[in-house]
């Protein structure tokens, strides 16, 4: 049998007569008084390897044999144990592996789809700037930039990875540098360029592209070519203060962005209603805060890490999220598949 040792992530503690068993998603609540001595003997007897019939035995003459098979199994089966060899604590990426750890999924298996996978990210602005740094930190074997801007004064509010220095440089260039000097094991290619049909065939066939550029016609660009492609991709942005990401269209499986109008069309009808919103348009500029950038393209960044890796299920799968961030509300926007979708509907 195979020998297991208590994760560094496990902790207990008393809240009046309460035994809690681990924190977060793992938590447990033991009320039973005679099943918390075992619970606390057993965690403290895996603090070094051991298999689950060695623990068992060695509870049973104190708790008996019933509450020692129950307990082990609650350890086993709660994610409270790892097998040993699945993390080493110098290891650059070992605060990760106990996260997929505590998420129920193999470390080392996870962090290897991690580096094998390619993520093609186009705008590399303030949403760009936090992906990327996330998705390389985190392992992700390459990474393809893609935009056509420079860096500008007002963009060092919120594209924290760019500084005074970087002033009037291609923002792939500049992400590029800070994305090596970040991590060296990752392949970062900049290509400074506009989103077109040419450049996003330039990309080739990445496991997925994260698009956060909000030029008029991208987004249904970027849909129209992975959908073609069957490349999965993910739409990060934000909606003056919400912070939103989604969908993570996977072509085949979920709608795409064209399933559904999952956002106001600026196209009314009425030809006198059209050109005063058009009126309206003109100089928009939208609010862009770093915080709130920052909240999205953490989700996405998580959400790109349980795709590429198996770990969980994204939240935005098949749906678009938005967090209201004056009221800490989340609201969903479902996109199921449509079988007259113009887009994916005569997509194998």
């Amino acid at each position: 049998m195979e020998k297991l040792v208590r994760a560094p992530y496990v902790k207990t503690g008393f809240q009046g007569s309460t035994l809690y068993l681990g924190f977060g998603s793992i938590q447990q609540e033991i009320t039973d008084a005679e099943l918390q001595p075992a619970v606390v003997a057993a965690l403290e007897r895996w603090s070094t390897p051991s298999t689950q019939k060695e623990i068992q035995d060695s509870l049973t003459d104190e708790h008996g044999p019933e509450r020692a098979r129950q307990v082990t199994k609650l350890l086993v089966d709660g994610r409270y144990l790892l097998r040993v060899g699945d993390y080493d604590r110098n290891e650059r990426y070992s605060r990760h592996h106990l996260y997929y750890a505590l998420s129920g999924a193999a470390p080392l298996q996870a962090q290897e789809r991690l580096r094998a996978a390619t993520v093609a990210l186009v705008g590399c602005g303030g949403i760009g700037n936090v992906v990327s740094s996330l998705l390389v930190a985190a392992g992700v074997g390459r990474m393809l930039l893609l935009d056509d801007d420079v860096v500008e004064e007002s963009n060092l509010t919120r594209q924290i990875m760019f500084t005074e220095a970087d002033l009037g440089r291609p923002k792939t260039s500049a992400l590029a540098d800070r994305l090596g000097e970040r991590n060296g094991r990752v392949s970062v290619t900049a290509i400074c360029d506009r989103a077109s049909a040419a450049t996003l065939d330039a990309l080739g066939r990445p496991d997925l592209l994260i698009l956060s550029a909000d030029a008029k016609g991208v987004l249904p660009m970027v849909n129209n070519h992975c959908v073609r492609n069957h490349i999965p991709f993910l739409h990060v942005c934000y909606v003056e203060d919400i912070a939103v990401w989604g969908p993570l269209v996977i072509p085949g499986e979920t709608g795409c962005w064209s399933c559904n109008q999952l956002v106001a069309d600026d196209s009314p009808q009425s030809g006198r209603l059209a050109a005063l919103s058009d009126r309206i348009a003109e100089g928009y500029q939208p609010p862009s805060f770093g915080p709130i950038n920052a909240l999205a393209s953490s989700m996405a960044a998580m959400d790109a890490i349980k795709h590429l890796t198996g770990v969980g299920r994204p939240e935005s799968l098949g749906r678009r999220v938005g967090l209201w961030t004056h009221s800490l509300r989340l609201e969903y926007q479902e996109c199921p598949k449509n079988p007259n979708c113009p887009t994916c509907a005569s997509t194998p």
